[in-house]
């Protein structure tokens, strides 16, 4: 008898992701299955994915609240094209409140919670599905589900390599995730990581096997663990390992609890990992700590903050902060953007609250008059403590932070903007000026700096380094030398005496002086500005990113 031909696959929100459980379930039983496996995108048509999974008997998606719409579009078509093909569906977005997705006629199972034992359950049964714990199914009109607490004992992934079946050429142009745990000992009531308080290790020597191979063919390794640095001993080992065996190029990502961070964890870093190679991220979500309790959350916010500045020039961080958590109103969360903003990490992510399916805070919402989308992602439309005019004020100021801070265009000006005025105030503002007119979502270049450009006319009675700020972030966001769009510059006569005066290779090179009020060396040490007036002289090879030297007054240029 033919065995039924069977699909894993999933659709990733970009080319560059790659899905580690269905490969994990297809490494576990591709022996006992006709099984196969592939990954699409959510950008690519519906219809075409369909067509290609028509041809199988059975096709088992992994579902997320990035691809679940995606995904129950592409199951309906297949069931159009074969109404013969079963669909089974899986993940944390199918395994709690499924009620609503089996009752769709073009469902037929869904495996809720961790997958490995029901799936396998499911592939040496099918198509006699009876009595196999965490599946849902459809029996004569009736649905049926029996739950068991069940966890996969990971250690049966000891020697197993979930890549292997991958292009090793295709592992260097996209990310390459890989857990060494599963479980976290917190209970944040907006994660559904929250819902799993049992640690469980893979064995490190599978670890490091998985490891060696991804820092050999890939190129960014990304870290599933929900707090990487729970375990001291363990946190310094992999460390070593990746500082002894990585390749050029690799960079790793984990996600981190700052506060915890052992201090001979800050030492190792500090004195052995080179710029650039770590990226930690760090969760920090709100500052206002009757919030933390009100969602089951500790976090010592000086312990943190103190950490972070420990490594920061060590280490790239990436720091979250998350709108609308319970009593935490705007006055609330302008303290805590701004104190998380001074941390200035290169990248700061302002993401809102969402009500994901299982977790406490969707289970209670009504406690905190929350009012959320229904549909995936189920963010926060407000709250008792904000209101929807609140966030949507919010959400300009979100846009403004990514296309100034997070991209890098205006970071000196920002900076600058923290030190003496309201960042919070500020940005939302700016995001205020952009949304009136400009397009968030279609936008060139030269819109971000002439809407900055225009706003800061009339911002803080038109301060001087504001200006000067912005001209320096403007000259030094390009590669090439730009345009002198807003007078900005020494005219060219002046300038070109100058260069004259230096002995400026200007055949090679092209050059922008600007006059600054400023001591801008002491500016990049301390983060201060002491008046003194002097000159930037930009360098631009038109290859990589300009040289900068400062002059701090005409005389000791012509010297």
């Amino acid at each position: 008898m033919e065995l039924p031909k069977i699909l894993l696959t999933t659709l990733n929100a970009k080319y560059i992701h790659m899905n580690l459980a269905i490969r994990i379930l297809f490494d576990l039983n591709k022996d006992r299955a006709n099984l196969s496996w592939k990954e699409f995108t959510i950008k690519m048509p519906a219809d075409e994915i369909a067509a290609y999974c028509k041809e199988f008997d059975v096709v088992c998606f992994s579902c997320y609240i990035w691809n679940i719409t995606e995904t129950l579009e592409v199951t309906r078509i297949i069931k159009e094209y074969n109404p013969e093909t079963k669909i089974l569906l899986g993940g944390p977005e199918v395994s709690y409140e499924w009620q609503g997705i089996i009752d769709q006629d073009h469902i037929d199972y869904i495996i809720t919670g961790e997958g490995e034992i029901p799936f396998e359950k499911f592939l040496t049964n099918y198509p006699n599905v009876n009595n196999i714990h965490n599946l849902v199914y459809k029996e004569n009109g009736q649905v049926c589900y029996s739950e068991k607490t069940e966890q996969f004992d990971i250690k049966l992934l000891a020697d197993r390599n979930p890549y292997q079946y991958d292009l090793a050429s295709d592992l260097s142009h996209k990310v390459s995730y890989i857990e060494t745990s599963r479980g976290c000992p917190y209970k944040c009531e907006f994660c559904l990581a929250s819902l799993d308080n049992r640690m469980r290790y893979l064995p490190m020597e599978t670890i490091k096997q998985n490891l060696l191979y991804l820092m050999e063919h890939g190129r960014t390794i990304k870290f599933l663990d929900r707090t990487f640095n729970i375990k001291r001993e363990f946190t310094l080992e992999l460390f070593q390992f990746i500082l002894d065996n990585h390749r050029p190029g690799n960079v790793f990502q984990f996600e981190i609890t700052a506060d915890i961070v052992h201090p001979d964890i800050i030492k190792f870093v500090n004195e052995k990992v080179p710029p650039g190679l770590f990226r930690f991220e760090i969760g920090i979500q709100t500052v206002n700590q009757a919030s933390n309790l009100e969602v089951s959350r500790k976090q010592n916010f000086e312990k943190t903050s103190s950490i972070i500045k420990q490594l920061d020039e060590r280490i790239e961080m990436h720091l979250d902060l998350i709108v609308g958590l319970p009593l935490e109103y705007m006055d609330d969360l302008k303290f805590s953007f701004e104190s998380t903003f001074k941390l200035y990490p290169p990248e700061l992510q302002l993401g809102f609250l969402k009500f994901l399916k299982g977790t406490p805070v969707r289970q209670k919402y009504e406690q905190y008059g929350y009012v959320f989308d229904p549909n995936p992602p189920y963010q926060i439309i407000k709250s008792d403590f904000l209101s929807e005019e609140d966030l949507h004020r919010i959400t300009l100021m979100e846009n403004a932070l990514e296309i100034y801070w997070n991209k890098k265009r205006c970071a000196h000006l920002l900076k600058y903007i923290s030190e003496n005025f309201s960042i919070f105030d500020y940005l939302m503002t700016l995001g205020g000026h952009f949304e009136k007119h400009y397009d968030f979502h279609r936008h060139s270049l030269n819109d971000i700096f002439n809407a900055i450009y225009d706003f800061n006319q009339s911002y803080a009675d038109n301060n001087e380094y504001i200006k000067e700020f912005f001209a320096i972030d403007y000259y030094l966001y390009s590669k090439q030398r730009p345009k002198d769009l807003y007078g900005l510059e020494l005219e060219k006569s002046e300038r070109n005496n100058w260069i004259e005066i230096l002995k400026l290779n200007h055949q090679k090179y092209r050059f922008t002086i600007l006059p600054i009020s400023f001591d801008w060396n002491f500016w990049l040490e301390s983060g201060c500005v002491f008046p003194e007036k002097g000159y930037l002289i930009i360098k631009y090879d038109g290859r990589t990113q300009p040289e900068v030297v400062y002059y701090k007054n005409q005389l000791a240029i012509a010297n």
